[in-house]
């Protein structure tokens, strides 16, 4: 499915997708290929949408997540100079106003934080290789969004150590974790212990590093309650 089929079907009045005055039309064509996207799953197809949605455009995906839909996020980055190279080739617009086009998109998914570990680098990947990459991916389970509920853990501080910094402190976090899922147990000794990244971490468990984080922040949070019980007991 072509996001950019949503856009041309749109005549009259249609706003070129990356000014900024076209926000509210181009929400309301995320909206229509979202709605597109569902019936075809519901019908028990696999959808691949294909186009350009940046993490500020994920939370009409997420919402999907609460649904219960599996959705998976990835993204094709090649090179700079591969994209520009690829996109003057086959782009409508002048040359001068797509290099600035292209070099702007480009700048904003170089560096997709969290979401790095979803990035598939297509620089010198044939059709075949790329199409490969993104079954990798999809079987993995490691490029599934989470809700945006979650992604508040994602941004907590990194520091899971110091917090319990003497032996009785640390005696009973390792006594409270006995209490928390056998993954989101794992996840935090791998921390503690193992002192592995979250990437490091979800490729170990299979998960993604969003995961991680996420399973580590909440574990975290279910810990102090637990050892604030015990305390007040």
């Amino acid at each position: 499915m072509h996001t950019d089929d949503f856009f041309h079907y749109l005549s009259k009045g249609a706003i070129p997708p990356h000014l900024p005055e076209s926000n509210e039309q181009n929400l309301v064509v995320i909206e229509a290929f979202l709605e597109a996207a569902k019936r075809y799953a519901r019908g028990g197809y696999d959808v691949i949408v294909d186009g350009i949605i940046g993490p500020w455009f994920l939370k009409p995906w997420q919402s999907l997540v609460r649904e219960h839909y599996e959705v998976h996020y990835i993204i094709l980055r090649a090179s700079k100079e591969e994209t520009l190279k690829r996109a003057v080739e086959r782009s409508k617009l002048d040359r001068k106003t797509n290099i600035e086009l292209v070099e702007t998109m480009w700048e904003q998914f170089c560096n997709l934080g969290i979401y790095e570990s979803n990035v598939i680098d297509t620089t010198t990947y044939s059709i075949q290789e790329t199409v490969s990459a993104v079954q990798e991916k999809i079987a993995s389970k490691r490029t599934t969004l989470v809700e945006e509920s979650e992604l508040t853990h994602v941004a907590a501080p990194d520091n899971p150590t110091k917090e319990f910094e003497n032996r009785q402190e640390r005696f009973a976090l390792y006594r409270a974790m006995q209490q928390l899922d056998a993954e989101t147990r794992e996840v935090i000794h791998l921390r503690l212990a193992g002192d592995f990244s979250f990437r490091d971490i979800g490729d170990i468990l299979g998960h993604s590093e969003v995961w991680a984080r996420v399973r580590f922040y909440r574990g975290k949070e279910k810990l102090v309650k637990i050892i604030g019980g015990d305390n007040n007991a």
